[in-house]
């Protein structure tokens, strides 16, 4: 009995033994473990949307505003013959490309006529001041006759010969008048460049008779060249004032649209004062100072792109392209790493940022660098910092 009653006892202890040790596995395995919160946060961590953010701060922007022209010369002309007659004399200079300066000698025409002309116009006046100088001798005498006959008190002007005297004076100014007007004739047989240009073609030949009107060269001025550049109201807002922009003659850079190797530097001129019906648009007018003698030479019916600096942008923000969604959105992140939805106008667009005004209450923000179409308002993410 002794040996039975040690067993149940020896085996009752063992299950007593191994059912403690169950309760206490059990119980260390239901006991809370000290680092399980930042286990927990972690995993809420691992389960949150990465996006890469920059930070945008408020900044002065000075925009540059792009507008396309053609360089025109400032003026371009045809000029013709005041008189008629033989062309005798074609100046070399009137071959397609030459310049000429101001006054050189282009064509001649034949002036036999008008040397006729002169010559007849000096006889007349010659014939007119003999005429006023034996009416002044005769005035004289009718004088000297009255004081002697004694009749005293005033003579009649026709006594005095006054009136005849008059009709003299006359008619010496009006044969002085015919002569300048026969030396100018002569003087248009010589066909002269009104300005310093450069030839476009030549219309006539030695032997062509001309007529008045009959024109004879194509030229255009090569002082000076302009370009007439439409912009849009909101170009017009970027740039300083229109009187600032004459007064301090604007800087303008010029290149040629097949070539940004090449550039003129050119200035504002004048604003026009009218918009057009078609584009609603306003024109800039700038000008370039001696185009043919720039290296390289800038010629009329070149197509350029200008830019012109606008006035300085205060307080605003150059957002990258890449932040802002084809709606106009930008995404950012708040304090506490919740996205939110702005939307935004911009102020300008550049070539590789636009610039919009600073947010209100804001002095930075945390940019989403690269905006999903998945985003929600107020989600939770994990902001990556990266370089703006």
């Amino acid at each position: 009995m002794n040996r039975k009653w040690s067993r149940v006892v020896g085996f009752a202890t063992l299950i007593s033994v191994l059912g403690g040790a169950s309760v206490a596995t059990s119980r260390a395995l239901s006991a809370p473990d000290p680092d399980d919160s930042s286990k927990i946060v972690e995993d809420s961590a691992i389960n949150l949307i990465g996006v890469d953010v920059q930070l945008a701060t408020p900044t002065v922007v000075v925009p540059e505003v792009h507008a396309y022209g053609e360089v025109k010369a400032r003026f371009q002309t045809r000029l013709a013959s005041e008189v008629q007659g033989a062309v005798v004399s074609v100046s070399e200079r009137t071959e397609a490309g030459s310049r000429v300066a101001r006054g050189t000698e282009l064509f001649r025409v034949d002036a036999t006529t008008w040397l006729e002309a002169v010559a007849r116009a000096q006889a007349e006046l010659d014939s007119a001041l003999v005429a006023l100088q034996e009416e002044n001798l005769r005035a004289e005498q009718a004088r000297i006759d009255w004081n002697r006959v004694g009749s005293g008190g005033n003579p009649s002007p026709f006594l005095t010969r006054e009136p005849h005297q008059a009709a003299a004076k006359q008619e010496v100014e009006a044969a002085r008048a015919a002569l300048r007007e026969a030396e100018r004739d002569l003087e248009r047989t010589r066909i002269r460049a009104p300005f310093n240009a450069a030839v476009i073609q030549r219309l006539v030949a030695p032997g062509t008779y001309l007529q008045p009107g009959t024109e004879v060269v194509e030229i255009y001025s090569s002082d000076r060249f302009e370009v007439r550049l439409p912009l849009s109201e909101r170009e017009w807002a970027l740039l300083p004032p229109e009187a600032e922009l004459v007064a301090q003659r604007w800087p303008v850079v010029l290149q040629p649209r097949s070539s940004s190797q090449e550039a003129w530097e050119a200035t504002v001129i004048r604003v026009e004062k009218h918009v057009s019906s078609s584009t609603r648009q306003r024109a800039l007018v700038v000008e370039i100072e001696d185009p043919l003698n720039q290296t390289p030479a800038l010629y009329p019916g070149t197509f350029v792109r200008a830019a012109v600096k606008g006035r300085a942008l205060a307080g605003v923000l150059a957002l990258p392209v890449d932040t802002v969604t084809a709606q106009g959105v930008v995404w950012t992140v708040d304090e506490e790493n919740r996205l939110v939805r702005q939307v935004v106008e911009p102020v300008v667009e550049l070539d590789d940022v636009i610039v919009v005004k600073a947010f209100a209450g804001q002095e930075a923000v945390t940019l989403v660098s690269e905006p999903r179409g998945s985003f929600v308002e107020g989600v939770n993410v994990m902001p990556r910092p990266t370089r703006g």
